[in-house]
């Protein structure tokens, strides 16, 4: 069947989005929504379209889980999903930024267009924003028993849990300043090498890159480390 596609003109796709919120962030990782990100990944879908490569992402991932094919049937029945529960997806996806309507199709001999969803970024990072949890008291027992830890290991005088949360808001805020330059920097070149990436892949980077940038920025901390019997 002959049809056009008429993007917005609006319509924009970024090449990264960096996302601060953590919770808002879970969703892409959340198992019914997920698949509806990744099916869009290669450009803007009618929602028939959609349900078509949404299924078949989710059949694909059931058979890497290495279970006995009775098992695979009946996983694959429960997680099918149809247009009418993809457009309850979309609707959270809308309302959180991750996804928009990117134009309609225009089909020959059917009177109503198709409307066209698209992602708004190619690729979506999460990098933490305020230190809300290193400035919560909840966190304050568990500050308190780090720095227990760390004078039985130092063989020392405990560093105080006031100097403990600074240090740590300090290389947080550094590490994720040099993420998030990273990731501006270069977002062209990354989304390029990123295509096929998945979320699960996503977080064993960007934990591994945490690791890497903390070491590099060592020697900045060093200092500040053993003066507060950190280290």
């Amino acid at each position: 069947m002959s049809f056009e596609d008429k993007l917005d003109p609006n319509y924009v796709c970024e090449t990264v989005e960096i996302i601060k919120d953590a919770e808002k962030y879970q969703m892409l990782e959340e198992p019914n929504l997920e698949p509806v990100i990744v099916a869009l990944r290669k450009g803007p879908k009618t929602v028939n379209e959609l349900e078509l490569e949404y299924n078949a992402i989710v059949k694909e991932k059931i058979q890497k889980m290495n279970l006995t094919r009775k098992e695979e049937e009946v996983l694959e029945k429960k997680m099918f999903r149809q247009s009418k529960t993809l457009y309850k997806y979309i609707k959270i996806l809308k309302e959180n930024g991750f996804i928009v309507e990117a134009g309609k199709r225009y089909t020959v001999n059917q009177r109503a267009a198709e409307t066209l969803f698209g992602r708004t970024a190619k690729l979506f990072f999460h990098i933490g924003g305020k230190h809300t949890w290193l400035d919560s008291e909840a966190i304050k027992p568990s500050l308190d028993f780090m720095s227990k830890l760390l004078g039985i290991m130092n063989q020392s005088k405990q560093p105080s849990v006031k100097k403990l949360r600074e240090i740590l808001i300090s290389i947080e805020t550094k590490v994720n300043q040099d993420l998030e330059n990273l990731f501006t920097t270069f977002s062209k070149e990354i989304a390029d090498i990123s295509e096929d990436i998945t979320y699960e892949d996503l977080k064993f980077l960007l934990f591994g890159l945490n690791l890497i940038l903390l070491m590099k920025n060592y020697p900045e901390f060093e200092d500040d480390l053993k003066k507060s019997k950190i280290i």
